[in-house]
């Protein structure tokens, strides 16, 4: 280790206490110096000594689901004593391992410790039946329930179908308080069953043709209020209505069904310096416009009332392709009959002639023809004189 030199009859001496490194099965002490150190009288050669100790090393062992076992304090090449099987409801224990993924198996009569070592344990969950209740939808391949074990995931569930429905999750119970995902851990000792629910949309549409969706569950057939929907273009919301009805929908009492439209309903007075655009109201996608008046004054001498007449605004009608003016047929509104008047008809050529009324949402048409023209009639009463207070 080192060498020195010293004067004749010096004892030599050696500052620090000599070591050497520990291997994996041996920590070293100093023993001494052999030979043993004497005054000096000629040159001489010390060795040092060491005793040798067997190294020792903790072994744990490892389990999420067990309770803790001691660690052993175990001396190198000597074995690990093998802990009482652990037991715990639910699981069943499936052995001592020496890794993690339990792939290869702990042998207490063989193996032998190496160094700080860690013991595996594995439990295996019991496994259950889960039955799986589609409430009339359709699972995939006839699956009607899945095997889980105990304290595993539930991992991969299928997903039922059912005409006109989306199929929202699986859940515990007729409350549906809690939606399982495949993450989720069994931990229920013993089979159980899992129920499907089901939404639908409910489709939202405002004045201008713009649609937001929400959903309604079919074991509730209700839908959340979205609130009021934004003014848009000069038209005030009111409320949400049905296709079938003017008033409002009731969120709380008023049930849904799949594919409900709820129109916003607006209002609005206005006039565009036109004088057959003054509105008077919209229902949803529903314009109501100015056509006439029901009645002509020749000569006004008392007061008179006049009724606007309207027509939805969401209906245009051609003829041969050319728009038809309002003046040249009646129609009710929601009647599925269009009358053309007389004196349109007469203004049209002996023949095939094509009629089509267009919509918001698509079209429909017709052929019709004109064989002849009609006479016009003469009216068999006189007109009254200016004045007359029936002058109308």
């Amino acid at each position: 280790l080192l060498e020195q030199q010293f004067s004749y009859g010096d004892t030599p001496s050696y500052e620090d206490t000599p070591s050497i490194p520990s291997t994996v099965q041996y920590d070293y002490s100093f023993k001494g110096w052999k030979p043993e150190i004497t005054s000096v009288d000629a040159d001489a050669t010390y060795t040092a000594e060491y005793d040798a100790v067997t190294r020792e090393y903790t072994v744990s062992f490892i389990s999420s689901v067990y309770d803790p076992i001691n660690d052993q304090i175990v001396q190198y090449g000597e074995k690990a004593s093998k802990p009482e099987e652990p037991s715990k409801d639910g699981f069943s224990f499936g052995g001592w391992f020496k890794d993690k993924q339990y792939t290869e198996e702990w042998d207490f009569d063989t193996d032998t410790i190496k160094g700080d070592t860690k013991i595996y344990l594995k439990a295996v969950g019991t496994t259950y039946a889960v039955t799986l209740d589609p409430r009339g939808g359709i699972l995939p391949k006839g699956i009607d329930a899945i095997s889980v074990n105990y304290g595993s995931p539930y991992g991969p569930l299928p997903a039922p179908e059912k005409d006109g429905m989306i199929f929202d999750g699986w859940y515990t119970d007729e409350t549906f308080s809690r939606k399982i995902r495949t993450e989720d851990i069994y931990n229920i000792h013993d089979n159980s069953t899992l129920i499907a629910r089901y939404k639908y949309e409910v489709f939202f549409r405002e004045v201008d043709g713009a649609t937001s969706i929400l959903y309604a569950y079919e074991d509730e057939n209700r839908v959340s209020d979205p609130g009021k929907a934004p003014d848009k273009n000069g038209y005030v919301f009111d409320c949400w209505v049905t296709s079938s009805s003017e008033q409002s929908f009731d969120f709380l009492n008023d049930e849904t069904y799949p594919k409900m439209v709820l129109a916003g309903k607006y209002h609005r007075y206005a006039h565009d310096g036109n004088e057959k655009a003054w509105i008077i109201e919209d229902k949803g996608e529903l314009v109501f416009r100015f056509i006439r008046y029901d009645r002509v004054f020749r000569d006004v001498l008392s007061d008179r009332d006049l009724k606007a007449l309207f027509e939805e605004s969401n209906k245009q009608i051609f003829v041969d392709n050319s728009p038809l003016d309002p003046a040249g047929y009646r129609y009710q509104n929601g009647s599925l009959i269009i009358n053309l008047k007389d004196f349109y008809l007469n203004s049209l050529s002996i023949g095939e002639h094509h009629l089509k009324v267009r919509f918001n949402d698509g079209e429909v048409s017709a052929v019709f023809f004109v064989k002849e023209r009609v006479k016009p009639v003469t009216p068999s009463y006189a007109i009254p004189k200016t004045g007359d207070n029936n002058n109308k």
